[in-house]
This record gives C-alpha cells, sequence and structure tokens, in this order.
C-alpha cells in the first residue's frame, strides 16, 4: 500500500514544460494514453492525484513527459520517451498509421493499430468501467464485450478528401492526425473493403493526367471536396459519391470546362477503372454542395449513373432479416456486422421474460433501425427522431420491409413525448440512442413519467451514459445488464447497450 512518504514530492502542482515519468493504464476518448500521477505538493505534502493524457501512449507503457497544459487536475502532456513499452503493442498493419516518435503524424482515421485487438477491447471496457466508477455505480457490472470476428475491412462508409498535402501539391485521401487543412494520399486503406481500397490510388493516378481543381478551405475555391464510397456488405451494393462546389464551370486538363462534364469525364474513368480492378458498382452520385454568402447551404443529389440509393440487408438470427435503402447522406451504421450484433442484443434485452411485447417507443430512432428491428416482437413501434430527413427514411424502410405497425414523428424527444402524450398510454418498453450529450432534462423527465417498466439505453458515450444511469436509478429504475459492442476497431469510439427495470 502506497503512503505519503512514498510520493513523489512536488513544491507545486506540475507546470507546463516540466517533466514527468509514469506508468499508463488506460485510453481516453480521444485515443490518448492515460495515467494517474500520484504526489505529495507544496510544504505541507499535500496528497494530490493527476490525470495525464498523452498522445501516442499505451496502456502498459512506463513514459516520460513533458507537461503542455494543467488544467485543474488533468494534465496534457507530449510524449518525450517510451521508457518501457506495454507487451501489447503490435506493429501497424497500414503504413499510414500514427506511429509514437514517428516523423510523420499519421493518418487520423484509426489511431490504435499499434495495440493488440485484444488490448484495444480491453482498454475499452476499463474506459467504461471507469466512467462507472466516478459516478458511483462500483457494483455495475459489465457483463460482455462484443468484439468484431474481423476487426479490418469493416466499414461500409469511407469519406476522401480533394485538397492539398503539407507541400501544396493536390492530394486525395484522409487528413492526418490533428491537421485541418492538409490531406494525406493514401496507398491502401485497411478499414474498407479490399475491392474499394484499389480504386483510390487508381483514381488518384488518372487525377494526375487531368489536373482538375481541389477544393481550398482556406481560400474557398476550386471545386472537387469529396468521394465518398458506400457499400451494402451484405447485398453487394456499391456507390460512388463526387461532391464538389456549386460552380457551374471549372478548369479541367488546364482548360475551362462546364462542371457537368467534368463530372461525366470522371464518372467514366470511375467506372471504367472499377471494371478494370474487377470492383462491382452499382451507382455514381454528384452532389453539389452549394455554399455563400447570404444564402442557406443546400446538397443537390444527382444519380449521373446507376441507381440513387443503395441496398444494404441485416442478418439479426432468429429475428430475421431487415434491408434498408440508404441514400447517399443517409445515417446508417458505419459496421454492418457490429450493428446487427448490437440490435440482436437490443431485442433479446427487450424481450426477457417476455414473449410478446406492447407499444415500444425508439427514441432517437435515427431511419427507424432499432423500431424496425423490434416490430416483430412487439404490437406497436412509435418512433421519434429530431432530423425530418431520417424520419422519412425510417418510413420508407418500414414499407419496404412490410412492416405496418411502426410510426415515427420527426421532434425533439422530450417534446414530442409530451405533445404525444405518451406518459398516459400504456407503454412496454423504451428503447433511447441519444447523441453524445445524453438524455436532455425534459427527455429524462419524460422517460421516468412512461408506464414502461423497462428500458433498454443504447450508449456512444460512458460518460453522458453514466450520468444518466444514476439519475434513472434515482427515479425507480435497477441497472441491469450492460454490455459493450466495439462497433469500430482500431478506434477509441465505444458502443454500450444496457437494460434498466423499473424496480
Amino acid at each position: 500500500m502506497t503512503t505519503l512518504s512514498d510520493l513523489p514530492h512536488f513544491p507545486s502542482a506540475p507546470k507546463n514544460g516540466q517533466t514527468l515519468s509514469f506508468a499508463i493504464t488506460g485510453l481516453d476518448e480521444k485515443g490518448r494514453g492515460t495515467g494517474l500521477l500520484r504526489a505529495a505538493i507544496g510544504p505541507q505534502r499535500d496528497p494530490r492525484a493527476f490525470s495525464c493524457h498523452v498522445s501516442g501512449a499505451r496502456p502498459g507503457d512506463q513514459v516520460t513527459v513533458r507537461v503542455l497544459k494543467r488544467r485543474k487536475n488533468t494534465l496534457t502532456a507530449h510524449l518525450l520517451s517510451l521508457d518501457s513499452a506495454s507487451v501489447d503493442r503490435v506493429e501497424p498493419r497500414c503504413p499510414h498509421a500514427q506511429v509514437s516518435g514517428a516523423d510523420h503524424p499519421g493518418c487520423g482515421g484509426c489511431r490504435l493499430q499499434d495495440l493488440s485487438y485484444q488490448a484495444q477491447l480491453d482498454a475499452k471496457r476499463h474506459r467504461l468501467r471507469t466512467a462507472l466508477d466516478r459516478e458511483g455505480l462500483t457494483s455495475v457490472q459489465i457483463s460482455e464485450v462484443w468484439g468484431a470476428e474481423e476487426p479490418w475491412y469493416y466499414r461500409n462508409k469511407m469519406e476522401f478528401t480533394f485538397g492539398f498535402d503539407g507541400e501544396g501539391r493536390p492530394s486525395v485521401g484522409l487528413h492526418p492526425a490533428g491537421y485541418k487543412y492538409e490531406v494525406m494520399a493514401l496507398e491502401t486503406c485497411f478499414l474498407q473493403s479490399p475491392e474499394v481500397a484499389k480504386l483510390l490510388p487508381a483514381l488518384a493516378q488518372w487525377l494526375k493526367t487531368t489536373r482538375p481543381e481541389h477544393y481550398n478551405p482556406r481560400e474557398n475555391t476550386g471545386f472537387l471536396r469529396t468521394i465518398t464510397f458506400r457499400e451494402g456488405k451484405r447485398t453487394g451494393d456499391r456507390l460512388v459519391e463526387l461532391t464538389t462546389t456549386g460552380d457551374e464551370r471549372t478548369q479541367w486538363a488546364g482548360e475551362e470546362a462546364p462542371s457537368e462534364a467534368v463530372v461525366g469525364a470522371m464518372t467514366e474513368a470511375i467506372r471504367s477503372l472499377a471494371a478494370t480492378h474487377s470492383v462491382g458498382l452499382t451507382s455514381v452520385i454528384w452532389t453539389r454542395h452549394i455554399a455563400a454568402k447570404g444564402i442557406r447551404t443546400r446538397m443537390e443529389s444527382t444519380a449521373v449513373w446507376g441507381e440513387s440509393s443503395l441496398s444494404e440487408r441485416l442478418e439479426l438470427g432468429d429475428h430475421g432479416s431487415l434491408v434498408f435503402d440508404i441514400h447517399p447522406r443517409a445515417f446508417f451504421q458505419t459496421n454492418s456486422r457490429q450493428a446487427e450484433t448490437l440490435y440482436r442484443r437490443v431485442i433479446e434485452m427487450a424481450t426477457q421474460g417476455r414473449e410478446e411485447l406492447g407499444t415500444v417507443l425508439d427514441l432517437y430512432c435515427g431511419t427507424g433501425t432499432i423500431g424496425l428491428a423490434l416490430a416483430r416482437v412487439c404490437e406497436r413501434v412509435i418512433g421519434i427522431e429530431l432530423n425530418p430527413e431520417g424520419v422519412a427514411s425510417a418510413r420508407k424502410n418500414a414499407a419496404d420491409n412490410g412492416i405496418g405497425n411502426a410510426e415515427f414523428h420527426a421532434g425533439d424527444v422530450g417534446e414530442t413525448l409530451d405533445a404525444l402524450g405518451l406518459s398516459a398510454q400504456p407503454v412496454d418498453l423504451a428503447v433511447v440512442d441519444p447523441p453524445r450529450a445524453g438524455l436532455n432534462a425534459q427527455a429524462r423527465e419524460q422517460v421516468c413519467q412512461l408506464s414502461a417498466n423497462r428500458v433498454v439505453y443504447v450508449s456512444c458515450n460512458p460518460d453522458s451514459l453514466a450520468n444518466d444511469l444514476v439519475y434513472l436509478r434515482k427515479r425507480g429504475f435497477a441497472i441491469g445488464e450492460v454490455e459493450m459492442v466495439d462497433m469500430f476497431p482500431h478506434t477509441a469510439h465505444l458502443e454500450s447497450v444496457v437494460v434498466l427495470n423499473r424496480t
């Protein structure tokens, strides 16, 4: 047991520029290594604990750092030396991965490639555990961590930026970690499918001969903004979306040309390159990002070739399957296979001890995926979503799947629950999947006023989740199973699902 005399002594709290050494025990929400520095401060040797956040450090490392900033008991620090490396460190698979001590910043896409996948899962469990403990939920157990069977090639959507590298050369790829404007050209990417990964470098090579105008956000000039690849992992559909500015004319091969002609030429090139590399495509979409001072920014999409959307199918085991029509800018879970795991667990938690449910509320329903997954095990689904486009997609998805017992409403969750008078109606279950901030005060109160004896809470932020769980427990709910689903391997993001039962 550490005593006060064992603690390192500092004349004052750590200052900017000070050098410190300590062990890394976890990861924060940005994927930075975290460690707890305990010290005796000042002439009175007051015991203090400082939470230290270090980019490039990994759980199990022993590090020496230089303090960059202190805010109360939280330190941000720069890694000076890796004194003892974690046994869980591995060689990154991708040549663009961010590596501790490297001269280049590395790609900002997936920052944990230098940590074994099991260690990533352990670190995410630790982060969820820490968030629960911080709110006094020390008795709550994390019963399961659902890792991905295939932690590579899992993304069904990747967006790449047309821009300029650090030397001002036109480039298409991703932003380096910590850089807002520079774009790193990619040789490959292990997050999208191997088939799609072939297209980007081939297209970048072809663009060198045509010299199109890449968009420059610093000067608000140029034409090509982004290229997005979306695919149905179960269906094989593949959609390419070219997003440009709203300019009617642009530069092409050193001459001015109509924007429509440039997009047409790029579409033919994309189709030709796809055929050369045996990549099946189902559509190419042109989206114009129209922005000008004094007018509302809008996005206008046109199918240049093929269908205006793609389809994806989710397999839900004993609960059948669902097919979703996904438009270029519609939200859909980025990891289709892990979305299947998440939704299966939601259904199983919802129906635990019940053969059939009455009315189910799907709050913050997005495009209706969770509600539609539950529609076959209940009498009625009522979904509420702030985004009207999401509600329109949810209604279409219900129709496409022959689901007639689901209705969807556009509006703020708290206000709409109140307006529909749902607190006075019989409700068996409420599923909540709020944004990162968690439930707002009105939504919290409305959920507690429902007659539902069970709430299933899906969360993308362990801190707001823990805060909401404390509130719901005070209002008469017992916290049951807490599980984690790893939707984004090699990143710090984590998704949790919790069942609460009214006592």
